[in-house]
């Protein structure tokens, strides 16, 4: 499928890709916690909304575009009884992995019900974006729950609605890159994984335009790749996010080096059962 850039820009398969992007997001929403704390197990679904917030305590939406140099406010719904131990007037701790996305109230306090059954209330975190293209998250922390949200720093607002894919990650395509000696990439302010046909390896088995893409090897070739990268961008932003689970007395890098181990083992099934075709897969 030819791009707005001829010779230079390839989809995939479009079935197995549109599969294989809402499986890479559901991933990231479980591993990275996106909304309220994720449990690292069980099947990845993603269900509508609930009335009451998970674990009673989480962004809603849990991803945000804010215009640079405006005041915004995220979203935090808050289950307000016995089963999360919070209650009005409790003070929220919020904070943000990126400096140029600043927390204009860092410990707001939890205001009255919006609804009584189940008791909610909805604490508004005001934020501004100071930088433009500035990404990070931000983390709201009370009695050890935890919730997060995704924010990105746009420069009008005519950027602000979100890509129709909407997550972390947005597409997979095809490049023509002789000039870099990769084999892919991702591209975090795109949400996209790259596929270089020109880089090393790769030209063996793809055309110049993305020819082959029908063929088993290739179709593996390329599981094999996203899954790389989409289990390193979590990992990286676990990471940043201090969510990372770090044991006593292991370095940072080992810990992250164990956890990208995991996340492949445990998520690398689920990709190349979107991106190879049922007939090329034993089960």
């Amino acid at each position: 499928i030819k791009s707005s850039k001829p010779g230079r820009l390839r989809d995939t398969h479009s079935e197995g890709k549109v599969k294989a992007i809402k499986s890479l997001n559901e991933i990231a929403r479980r591993e990275l916690q996106l909304g309220g704390a994720g449990t690292g197990g069980g099947p990845l679904t993603t269900p509508p909304e609930p009335h009451a917030p998970q674990a009673g305590f989480e962004f809603i939406p849990d991803t945000y575009r804010i215009v640079v140099a405006e005041r915004e406010s995220l979203t935090l719904r808050v289950q307000v009884d016995g089963t999360t131990g919070i209650a009005v007037g409790d003070k929220i701790e919020i904070s943000c992995d990126n400096p140029y996305i600043r927390i204009l109230d860092d410990t707001p306090a939890v205001p009255r019900l919006f609804n009584e059954d189940p008791p909610l209330s909805r604490v508004h975190v005001p934020v501004e974006g100071q930088q433009a293209n500035a990404e990070g998250f931000v983390t709201a922390k009370y009695k050890g729950k935890i919730a997060i949200a995704a924010v990105e720093v746009i420069s009008t607002r005519a950027q602000q609605p979100h890509h129709p894919t909407g997550g972390l990650f947005k597409d997979i395509r095809y490049e023509e890159r002789p000039d870099l000696p990769l084999r892919s990439r991702f591209d975090k302010k795109e949400g996209v994984i790259w596929i270089n046909t020109l880089g090393p390896s790769v030209d063996l088995y793809f055309g110049r335009n993305g020819e082959g893409q029908e063929q088993p090897a290739n179709q593996l070739f390329v599981a094999e790749l996203v899954t790389e990268h989409a289990c390193q961008e979590i990992a990286r932003r676990k990471k940043d996010a201090n969510i990372l689970d770090i044991p006593p007395g292991v370095e940072i890098l080992d810990a992250y080096n164990a956890h990208l181990t995991k996340l492949k083992a445990d998520y690398a099934p689920l990709i190349h059962k979107a991106l190879v075709h049922r007939e090329n897969r034993r089960k």
